[in-house]
């Protein structure tokens, strides 16, 4: 292939076009193998996880336990004050997602990413901005943020 390397081709093979790697949903028989794997040998080795879930890598395979079965994660609404935490965790650090993840105790830094670009296609540049350089710094979810309520509310 023109502009490849043998090796960009190897891994284009291996990782996505190779017949037999399954794409999409998890089925439950896969879930249970790999919550069987993390009780047994913990969220390691993933490459030989997934060994044993035919058709899967391990990227997949931690992606899937960190992402959606690690009883860790919190799926339910967001609070206010976790939106107002990535708010200012963004205007302080920038899109350091894992930085902010650390901040929010049960959130995945990909539902942080998600739900603060999420929020922003909700409302312009400029009223976020306003409100929060009117926020004062004992800030009260209950006044100080009622112009974002709405916007941030799960639909």
């Amino acid at each position: 292939m023109p502009g490849r390397s043998s090796v960009q081709c190897m891994h284009r093979w291996s990782k996505i076009l190779k017949p037999g790697r399954v794409k999409g949903p998890w089925s439950l028989t896969e879930d249970a193998v790999l919550r069987a794997w993390v009780l047994t040998t913990g969220p390691q080795k993933w490459s030989l996880c997934a060994e044993k879930i035919p058709g899967r890598n391990g990227k997949q395979c931690r992606e899937r336990w960190c992402n959606a079965l690690d009883p860790k994660v919190r799926k339910g609404d967001w609070s206010v004050q976790e939106d107002v935490t990535i708010f200012e965790m963004y205007l302080e650090i920038g899109s350091k997602w894992a930085e902010i993840a650390k901040r929010l105790y049960g959130r995945t830094e990909n539902s942080i990413k998600n739900r603060f670009y999420s929020t922003l296609r909700k409302q312009s540049y400029e009223q976020f901005d306003s409100v929060l350089v009117s926020m004062s710094s004992e800030f009260q979810p209950e006044t100080d943020f009622l112009p974002l309520r709405p916007l941030i509310t799960n639909n």
